[in-house]
C-alpha cells in the first residue's frame, strides 16, 4: 500500500507533472557535464526549506537528482560522501527527495500502475524514472503530494541551473571569491512562480549534540534503596537492524536493537526494539529494567561508543557505576550477530 504516514498522495495530475518534469531532465543527460560537486539549492515555497541539489551519473551509473533537505539533509549527504559512514548507515543518514532512473525490476507495483495510468512506456535500463523519499531510520518510501509537488520543482530548475552550466561552467562560482552555494528562490507570480538567484552561505558542520532526555530520578532512587551489592561488568550497545519493520501501515522503519550482556558469561541480560527516535529514552530504561528484573547492578559498564556513553553516563553517575568506551567488546559483538541472524 502507497501509505504516506497519512499525507495525501499526489493525484493523476501530480504524478503527470512530477514524470514531465523528470523526463526533460533526463533527456537533457546533465550528469555528461556536472559533477556530484556542483552543488546548488532550490528554495522550497510552501515552507521556505532549501532542498540542497546533486546530480549523479558522471560515472556511468545510477543517474539521479537527489535533493537533500535543509542542513541536516546537506550534512547527512556530506558524511556518505565523505566515505565517513558505512553504506547501511549511510542509507540511514539521508533526508532527501531522490528521483532516480532505473531499471523496471527497480520499480514495485505502486509505480508501475501509475506508469500504466499515465499512458506512458519505457524501455532499457536507467530508463524508468523511480521517486522516493529517504528519511533517517526509515526504508525509502513512496511520495506524499507534498514531496511530489517540491521535487517536481526541484528537477525543473535543476535543468535550469544545469543547462547555464553547460554554457558557463563558472555558473555555480559565487560572485566576488565569496563563499556561497547558489539558490534558485521562487516568487509567486499569478499562478506560477518567478524564479531568481541568491547565494547562501554554506551550514557549518554541526556537532552531534549531547544527550539531555530526562532521567527517571524516581526509578533510579528506587533500585538504589534496594541496596543491591554492585558486582560483575555489563557491555552494553546498541545497532540498527537492516530489517525494516511497519507497524499497521505506517511507513516502514529500521529498529534500533540495545543489548546488555553480562561480559563474562556472555548471557543476554536485556533487549530492546524501539524507533532510532525513541532509543534514546529507552536505552536508560532498558538499564534500569534490567537491574530489576536481576536483583543486581553491575560494577562496571563498557559501551561501544561515545553515544551510548553520553546516553548512560547519567545512570551510571547516579548508581556510582564505573564506565568506560572499550573497542573489544566480543560478547556484545557475539549477541547482536546472533540477534541479526534469528532476524534474518
Amino acid at each position: 500500500m502507497m501509505n504516506t504516514l497519512h499525507k495525501k498522495q499526489p493525484d493523476l495530475e501530480a504524478w503527470e507533472g512530477l514524470y514531465r518534469a523528470a523526463l526533460a531532465f533526463r533527456n537533457l543527460k546533465p550528469w555528461e557535464w556536472m559533477q556530484e560537486e556542483n552543488v546548488f539549492g532550490v528554495r522550497n515555497p510552501a515552507n521556505g526549506e532549501i532542498g540542497y541539489c546533486v546530480i549523479t551519473g558522471a560515472l556511468g551509473e545510477h543517474f539521479s537528482l537527489g535533493v537533500y533537505l535543509g542542513e541536516g539533509g546537506l550534512q547527512g549527504y556530506e558524511k556518505m560522501a565523505s566515505g565517513e559512514l558505512e553504506a547501511f548507515e549511510a542509507v540511514l543518514s539521508l533526508d532527501c527527495l531522490m528521483a532516480s532512473f532505473e531499471g523496471k525490476d527497480s520499480l514495485e507495483s505502486e509505480d508501475l500502475q501509475v506508469i500504466k495510468d499515465l499512458g506512458l512506456r519505457f524501455r532499457g535500463p536507467s530508463s524508468w524514472p523511480l521517486f522516493r523519499r529517504y528519511e533517517p531510520g526509515y526504508l525509502a518510501w513512496f511520495l506524499n503530494e507534498e514531496e511530489a509537488f517540491f521535487l517536481r520543482l526541484a528537477l525543473e530548475q535543476a535543468r535550469e541551473v544545469a543547462m547555464r552550466c553547460r554554457k558557463n561552467p563558472q555558473s555555480l562560482v559565487p560572485p566576488n571569491k565569496k563563499e556561497g552555494i547558489l539558490v534558485r528562490t521562487p516568487h509567486p507570480h499569478g499562478n506560477r512562480y518567478a524564479w531568481h538567484d541568491e547565494w547562501v552561505q554554506p551550514p557549518p558542520p554541526s556537532l552531534e549534540p549531547a544527550f539531555n532526555g530526562i532521567f527517571n530520578e524516581l526509578r533510579a532512587q528506587k533500585i538504589r534503596n534496594l541496596n543491591l551489592k554492585p558486582g560483575g561488568t555489563w557491555e552494553i550497545g546498541f545497532f540498527l537492524a537492516p530489517i525494516p519493520i511497519q507497524e499497521g501501515d505506517e511507513k516502514p522503519f529500521y529498529p534500533c536493537v540495545s543489548l546488555i550482556v553480562d561480559h563474562k558469561s556472555g548471557r543476554v541480560l536485556g533487549v530492546d526494539v524501539s524507533h532510532l527516535s525513541s532509543h534514546r529514552e529507552k536505552f536508560q530504561e532498558l538499564f534500569l529494567k534490567t537491574a530489576e528484573e536481576n536483583n543486581g547492578l553491575p560494577r562496571e559498564i563498557r559501551v561501544p561508543s561515545e553515544e551510548a556513553l553520553q546516553q548512560l553516563q547519567p545512570v551510571a553517575d547516579r548508581m556510582s557505576i564505573k564506565i568506560k568506551m572499550s573497542e573489544n567488546l566480543d560478547q556484545l559483538e557475539q549477541a547482536m550477530e546472533a540477534l541479526l541472524d534469528s532476524l534474518l
